[in-house]
């Protein structure tokens, strides 16, 4: 008997934020049977910003993962790093560009220097950087691996049980985990993790197996925030398709007023 694998049951993403751009990118690749999720951070800075560095990262992920020795699980490691690696080459240059001048319009000159060609009718009056949350999945042999760096989630539902792969790298959860309720409640969407952030890759991996009529998804923080989160990730799990997953995000978007995205897979 063949091991399980992944079908893909639908995605959906949904703008959290009136008249802008939806900086969540939603992928499955059947062949390779990589699902990914990401999610750009806005600068602290404030005003607009393109999410500069998340397809270059998911470009280079994809290929990555392709190329890789080892298995599924090595694989994505290797990936997640050479997508971490572009995001810090494309903020090195953005922060050159910054350092040729000052404020906020030092800000926008340096968000050209790295502006892809989708965002050219923006040139000149948005801010930017590259950092990004990533959480990719792929199956192998009736396993699951996952690699995660960020605010993004992967779940596992099993007979009516839903299990969080993976912790996310955020500061509300960190402190919930320490016992501090109170002041994570004072601390939403602050996120620990980011690729193109910091001196090396964050990422933390996880590996469960995986049954048939299992179901996995991965969800943004606009989608499990907030404390209808996890209803929702449970809705989105029994959903039959795209149409009934669009609802739910949406919903989520417009509830934590940020962008939420998701992913539903069966296992077969």
């Amino acid at each position: 008997m063949e091991p399980p694998r992944l079908a893909l049951v639908g995605t959906a993403s949904a703008c959290g934020h009136r008249g802008g751009e939806n900086d969540d990118r939603v992928v499955w690749d059947e062949a390779k049977l990589l699902g990914c999720l990401a999610d750009a951070s806005g600068p602290g800075y404030g005003g607009y910003h393109a999410p500069f560095g998340v397809e270059p990262a998911l470009e280079r992920l994809r290929a990555a993962f392709e190329s890789a020795p080892g298995d599924a699980g090595s694989r994505l490691h290797e990936a997640m790093s050479e997508a971490d690696h572009v995001c810090r080459v494309l903020e090195r240059r953005l922060r050159d560009a910054l350092g040729r001048g000052r404020g906020v319009r030092a800000a926008q000159l340096a968000a050209d220097a790295v502006r892809p060609a989708r965002w050219e009718a923006l040139r000149g009056r948005s801010l930017g950087h590259c950092f990004t949350s990533l959480t990719a999945l792929s199956c192998e042999l009736g396993r699951v691996f996952i690699e995660q760096c960020g605010s993004s989630r992967a779940y596992l539902l099993r007979a009516g049980r839903l299990t969080l792969l993976a912790p996310d790298q955020t500061l509300s959860s960190m402190l919930r985990a320490e016992g501090r309720h109170d002041e994570a409640e004072a601390h939403p969407g602050v996120t620990t993790a980011l690729l193109g952030a910091g001196d090396r890759l964050q990422s933390v991996g996880a590996t469960s197996t995986i049954e048939r009529g299992d179901r996995l998804a991965l969800v943004s923080d606009g989608v499990w925030g907030g404390d209808a989160g996890e209803s929702r990730v449970l809705a989105l799990l029994r959903a039959d398709g795209p149409s009934p997953m669009t609802s739910i995000v949406q919903a989520a978007a417009e509830a934590s007023r940020d962008d939420a995205s998701a992913l539903s897979l069966a296992v077969r």
